[in-house]
């Protein structure tokens, strides 16, 4: 089993030795299907059959449906091979998503690597609550919107995609992040529209005159406890990017940096969206409660009744005294 980086964990055994159970000549394909199924759940994975049957309708380049009425089609020596390969990979744990190149996001496909997170739906609520700044706008009325953090670069490439008013900036500490980021955007035509920076959270925007111009802030940032990276899945704990998930001791670090910074380039009554881990609304109420240039303040929850996301307004001292 390797990490994001090619190392091998201590303690961990490659997924090798098991090949034999899709050795077997000829094979058709509902043979395959079984045989993968079985190395994946030998090597601990819940979801094995589904992830056989995906893995091998994108390998065959077809829908899955297509797979599962598809069972008596005979694969050649060759394709079985290959697809062995695939298999192999997935059976070190590694995602599912990397695997595949891969994922879906807000009904879209966007390109993932090990230099980026795979996408979670919690974040598909961040994109779905930030369009909700742009509803009602005039039509010649334009945003200027930071993701902070974009990896991927699925909310700044949904949010390009979804409007046309928004004046993007995108922002990664990692440059191999930036380039799945910038290949997205080119891949689903929104490469004109956002504007990729690398550094660290605000850093590389002080050159673009966004001080106090900002209209809204967005990030997934990392948020996971440092004591806690150990217990993750491993196919989290062993293949995603550690710097986009270690949050520091409480996982807020980054969190908390980013609550301060804004305070210079947000406009007064620009909101900042920011998604958060399990159990760490209260600590973020309490960070805010001590930083009062924000009003308005929201905890959303998630699918789960989580408080997920945090919605609050800037609205500095200054600005109230004046209204």
């Amino acid at each position: 089993m390797t990490d994001a980086t090619g190392r091998t964990p201590s303690g961990s055994r490659a997924a090798t030795g098991n090949t034999d159970i899709l050795t077997s000549r000829p094979m058709s394909v509902q043979s395959v299907i079984n045989g993968a199924t079985k190395r994946l759940v030998a090597a601990g994975i819940d979801t094995a059959r589904a992830d056989a049957e995906v893995l091998l309708a994108d390998f065959l380049a077809c829908e899955r449906l297509k797979i599962l009425t598809s069972g008596n089609r005979i694969l050649t020596t060759e394709e079985v091979d290959r697809f062995t390969l695939r298999v192999e990979r997935r059976a070190t744990r590694c995602p599912l998503q990397y695997v595949l190149g891969r994922t879906e996001f807000l009904r879209r496909s966007f390109q993932v690597t090990p230099a980026v997170l795979v996408p979670r739906p919690e974040t598909e609520q961040l994109v779905e609550e930030a369009l909700k700044s742009f509803e009602g706008l005039p039509p010649d009325r334009r945003l200027t919107v930071i993701d902070l953090g974009t990896g991927s670069g699925v909310i700044a490439v949904s949010l390009a995609l979804a409007t046309a008013q928004a004046r993007l900036f995108a922002v990664d500490v990692d440059p191999q992040a930036l380039t799945v980021a910038r290949d997205n955007a080119t891949a689903l035509g929104a490469e004109h529209k956002i504007t990729f920076l690398a550094g660290d959270l605000f850093a590389p925007l002080a050159g673009f005159g966004l001080d106090g111009a900002v209209d809204l802030g967005v990030a997934n940032p990392p948020y996971v406890p440092s004591g806690d990276l150990a217990g993750l899945q491993p196919e989290v704990r062993d293949f995603e990017p550690r710097h986009a998930l270690d949050g520091g001791p409480d996982g807020l670090t980054v969190i908390r940096r980013i609550l301060a910074d804004a305070e210079r380039f947000l406009k007064p009554r620009g909101q900042i969206l920011i998604e958060l881990g399990f159990g760490q609304a209260p600590l973020v109420r309490e960070f805010l409660a001590s930083h009062d240039d924000f009003d308005n303040i929201l905890f959303l929850k998630d699918y789960q009744g989580i408080e997920r996301i945090l919605k609050a307004s800037y609205y500095p001292w200054a600005a109230r005294l004046q209204s």
